[in-house]
């Protein structure tokens, strides 16, 4: 069964680049951490590549690693609206939580087909039933 995103949770796009979720709705908490309703996930930004490279933090452990034909680095910028893995059972104020099911598009002009992922709940006491 999918777990429910929280805050804290990580975002990853299809080049490895990941970011922490740091936005949530406090109606609704597990383990003290505010769930993350549909939207949520929206402007996340991937830590671009840069040189030198920018040293990675907790909120972001990994950049985003694409590079176009000519080498010169194409990270993904932010992600869009999640096109699945939103719950229709468990919502906060009429509105789906995040599951760690979730993807959808990220902004890449070098990638038309870049696409993000959930790749860790933060959490791992509530499923979705």
């Amino acid at each position: 069964m999918p777990k429910i995103v929280v805050v804290g949770g990580f975002v990853e796009c299809k080049h490895s680049g990941r970011t922490k979720l740091k936005s949530g709705n406090a109606k609704l908490k597990i383990g003290g951490a505010e769930v993350v309703i549909a939207g949520g996930e929206v402007g996340v930004s991937f830590m671009p590549l840069t040189v030198p490279p920018t040293p990675p933090t907790p909120d972001n452990p990994a950049p985003c690693i694409q590079q176009t034909a000519a080498g010169t680095p194409s990270p993904c910028a932010i992600t869009l609206l999640a096109t699945s893995g939103i719950s229709t059972k468990i919502k906060v104020d009429g509105v789906g939580v995040l599951l760690d099911t979730a993807s959808g598009l990220a902004t890449n002009p070098n990638d038309p087909s870049a696409q993000w992922t959930i790749s860790d709940a933060g959490q791992a006491l509530m499923e979705e039933a």
